[in-house]
């Protein structure tokens, strides 16, 4: 999972979405004149929704300073799904319901992170990249782990976020990047 006590690992810069893509990598690739394509979890344009990892990362930092009873509370929730607080956060195909029920039993305000982080590229990011003649490519809705879910789902996975951004941003092409 993320560890949102340090940056964003350097690795993410290129891809899933994250603002860092438009504010520090795209000026120094146009400064170089290097072209690149950037790809996007579409779920997380416009901070609509929370990168799984990034909250599997909050909860862990919040887990380090919560009560052993809040601690055991969130262990119980688990349990009661046959699995762990560590396998739900390390999970690479989210559950989603726990990863918002941790969330919840730890009062972290995910709609209040992403208004006052905005780590995700936002339309108008996107809207710039294109401008400065950088290509936009899918990356998955959500980012699963392709391996970890059925091939119909991966392929839902595929075909709407390729479809979302080519729609949303009028894109004369069809890229994903797997």
């Amino acid at each position: 999972w993320r560890d949102w006590s340090s940056d964003v690992c350097s690795s993410d810069l290129f891809d899933d979405g994250y603002r860092q893509m438009a504010r520090e990598i795209a000026p120094l690739l146009v400064r170089m004149g290097v072209p690149a394509t950037f790809f996007v979890c579409s779920s997380l344009v416009d901070n609509r929704t929370i990168f799984f990892e990034d909250l599997a990362g909050l909860i862990a930092a919040r887990l380090q300073s919560a009560s052993p009873v809040l601690t055991a509370a969130c262990e119980q929730i688990c349990a009661a799904a046959n699995t762990t607080v560590l396998a739900v956060l390390q999970a690479r195909v989210p559950d989603f319901s726990l990863l918002y029920r941790l969330a919840e039993l730890l009062e972290l305000d995910v709609s209040g992170w992403l208004l006052g982080t905005q780590p995700y590229l936002t339309s108008g990011d996107i809207q710039r990249l294109l401008a400065d003649g950088f290509s936009i490519g899918a990356h998955s809705v959500d980012h699963s782990l392709f391996c970890g879910i059925s091939p119909e789902q991966a392929i839902r996975q595929t075909v709407e976020s390729v479809d979302r951004l080519v729609t949303q941003f009028d894109l004369a092409y069809r890229v994903f990047a797997f």
